[in-house]
């Protein structure tokens, strides 16, 4: 019998997790907004499961993306509406036990939320990430000095941001 040759991921992941590579990711126009926050520890620290810490007590984020598709000739960036999709989530920083009791820090996904949800078929899936379907919304004023982010499912309105810049933000970093 041939061994199964290791697969190196760039983030924690488990070993046994999922038969596939993980997907190239590069999101060409991308718009991705994020707050961080803290709540209380113990609350937060409840919601992750067994062998998973956060790396501060009681820090998350939230982040808003407005993510192009690839079109069907495999172009990033087209403009219209069908080939873009928002994503939102709530993200705890933390670390992840190994079975030799040694620690990986990467990122925990509490809930991940797609608008329209119909974009959770290209990959999302495949990592069994907690998906929901949203009706999500992202407005930054002519600026770019603030955004405004919220998310609403089943007409009842979950999340609300709003960011205000010190200084304006830089387009296409």
């Amino acid at each position: 019998m041939t061994p199964t040759p290791e697969i190196k991921f760039s983030s924690p992941h488990p070993k046994l997790g999922t038969p596939y590579n993980l997907a190239p990711v590069n999101y060409q126009g991308a718009k991705i907004y994020r707050a961080y926050f803290r709540t209380q520890g113990d609350k937060l620290t409840a919601l992750l499961p067994t062998g998973i810490e956060p790396l501060e007590a009681g820090e998350l984020f939230f982040y808003g993306a407005d993510l192009p598709m690839q079109n069907s000739a495999g172009v990033y960036g087209d403009t219209q509406e069908a080939h873009r999709y928002l994503e939102f989530g709530l993200v705890v920083p933390s670390k992840v036990e190994k079975p030799n009791g040694s620690w990986i820090e990467g990122m925990y996904a509490l809930v991940l939320y797609l608008d329209p949800f119909a974009y959770a078929t290209p990959g999302r899936e495949r990592w069994g990430w907690p998906k929901k379907d949203c009706v999500g919304n992202i407005q930054v004023d002519q600026n770019g000095a603030s955004a405004n982010l919220d998310v609403s499912r089943g007409g009842h309105k979950l999340i609300e941001v709003a960011l205000q810049y010190s200084q304006p933000l830089k387009q296409n970093m």
